[in-house]
C-alpha cells in the first residue's frame, strides 16, 4: 500500500465530549482512541499519515509525538475544508487518499484493507465503506441509481423522507484517487450559515463526472461507531472490551465472567490461565501459562507475571515481576518489586520501592519500620 497515504480528520471542536480533553485522547481499553486508528493504519501497509488538527491542534501534535505528520486547520469550516487543507502536502502525490475521522476507533485493520483492495482491483476513482442499519438515525444515507451505483451521499438533516427511509448508510472511512479528489473539493459549495464544507459532497461531484465508484459494506455494524459524547465513548469501550475478551478466549485462556471482568488492549495472557470475576488486568500486562488470578484482583502496567502463579483475591500488584510457581495470598499489595520462583507471599503483605522478595517476607515487605521491629 506504499501508493496510498492516510488522512486522519481530528479538527472537530468536540463539543458534545464536554471535556478538556481532546476526544482522540480520551482512553478506550488502556489505549487513546486514536491509538487503535493509527495501528489500523499502519497495519495495512500505509506508510505516511497526515492528521488535521483544529483548535487543540499544539496539544494533539505533542501527543502524537514526531512520528506523525499534522496540519492545523485555519477555519472550521467543514470535513471537505479539512482535506483540502492538505492539498500542499499531497499536490504532487501521485497515488491515493485513505480519509478516516479520528473518533472511530472501532474500525479494523480487516475491513480498511478490503476498503483498499476493493478500490484499488476496480480501477475506482472512490470507493467508501457502507453498512446496513435497521435504524439509520443520525447517519448519512447511500443514495443510489437504478442501475445500482452511488449517486450521492445525503446528510439526515437534508435528506427527504424516502431517503430516511433508506438502510445503507456512509461508515465514514474512504479511498480517493487523488486528483478527482481535489477538484471535487474546489467545486463544492458551503452548505450552512457556518459556510462549511462536506467531504461527502464530492460523492455527487464525482458521479456528476461519471467517475468510477465503488462500496464495500462491512457486517458489523460496531465498527462504526463514532465517539463523539460520553455514552458513545462508553458503548466503545464496551465493545472493545467483548473483543478483547474474546481474542483471549480463542486463546485458550478461561474468563469465568466474562460480564464482571476488565482486560486493557495490551495485556498478554497465555493459555491454560484462569480469570476469575472482578479481575482487572491494566496497562502493559504480561501473564504467563497456567495462572489463577482473582477473584477480586487487580494487575497493573508493568507488571510481569511468571507461570503457574496465583494471585488471590484481592491481591493488587503494580510494575511488579512475578516468577512462576509463585502464590500471592488474598489482601496483598506489591508494587514495584521482583519476587523470585516458588515464593509464597503471605496474607495482607505490602511491599513497596523495589524490594526484592526472596523466599521469605522481610519485614520490611510487611510494612515493618525498623522502630516497629526493635
Amino acid at each position: 500500500m506504499q501508493d496510498i497515504v492516510g488522512v486522519i480528520l481530528a479538527a472537530g471542536k468536540y463539543t458534545r465530549m464536554n471535556s478538556a480533553i481532546p476526544k482522540m485522547l480520551h482512553h478506550i481499553c488502556g489505549q487513546a482512541i486514536f491509538d487503535y486508528l493509527l495501528t489500523a493504519v499502519r497495519s495495512i501497509g500505509v506508510k505516511r499519515i497526515i492528521v488535521v488538527t483544529g483548535q487543540e491542534g499544539g496539544r494533539v501534535k505533542r501527543a502524537l509525538g514526531a512520528r506523525i505528520e499534522t496540519i492545523r486547520q485555519k477555519n472550521s469550516l467543514g470535513t471537505g475544508n479539512a482535506v483540502l487543507e492538505t492539498y500542499p502536502a499531497l499536490k504532487r502525490h501521485k497515488g491515493h487518499i485513505l480519509v478516516l475521522y479520528a473518533d472511530t476507533p472501532l474500525l479494523s485493520e480487516e475491513t480498511l484493507r478490503g476498503l483498499c483492495v476493493r478500490h484499488r482491483s476496480n480501477k475506482a476513482d472512490c470507493t467508501l465503506l457502507t453498512t446496513y442499519l435497521s435504524n439509520p438515525t443520525g447517519y448519512g444515507r447511500i443514495v443510489r441509481d437504478d442501475r445500482n451505483r452511488i449517486r450521492r451521499v445525503v446528510e439526515e438533516v437534508d435528506a427527504a423522507k424516502f431517503e430516511r427511509a433508506i438502510g445503507e448508510v456512509n461508515a465514514g472511512a474512504y479511498c480517493f484517487r487523488v486528483e478527482p479528489l481535489f477538484r471535487a473539493l474546489k467545486e463544492i459549495a458551503p452548505v450552512n450559515e457556518k459556510n462549511e464544507y462536506y467531504l461527502t459532497d464530492c460523492i455527487a461531484v464525482l458521479a456528476k463526472q461519471g467517475l468510477r465508484i465503488e462500496s464495500v459494506s462491512t457486517n458489523d455494524p460496531s465498527e462504526i461507531i463514532g465517539v463523539n459524547t460520553r455514552r458513545e465513548l462508553t458503548l466503545a469501550h464496551k465493545v472493545m472490551k467483548d473483543r478483547i475478551l474474546d481474542a483471549h478466549l480463542s486463546n485458550g485462556v478461561t474468563i469465568v465472567d466474562p460480564s464482571t471482568t476488565y482486560i486493557d488492549s495490551q495485556v498478554t495472557i497465555e493459555r491454560d490461565t484462569i480469570i476469575y470475576p472482578f479481575t482487572m488486568l491494566e496497562g502493559r500486562v504480561r501473564i504467563g501459562r497456567n495462572c489463577r488470578i482473582g477473584p477480586f484482583c487487580r494487575v497493573r502496567s508493568g507488571t510481569v507475571v511468571g507461570d503457574n502463579v496465583t494471585l488471590g483475591n484481592f491481591v493488587e500488584v503494580a510494575e511488579s515481576v512475578i516468577g512462576s510457581d509463585t502464590t500471592v495470598h488474598h489482601h496483598a499489595f506489591l508494587t514495584d518489586c521482583k519476587v523470585p520462583r516458588r515464593v509464597d507471599v503471605g496474607a495482607g503483605t505490602m511491599a513497596q520501592r523495589s524490594l526484592s522478595v526472596g523466599p521469605w517476607i522481610s519485614a520490611e515487605a510487611q510494612g515493618l519500620s525498623k522502630e516497629d521491629r526493635r
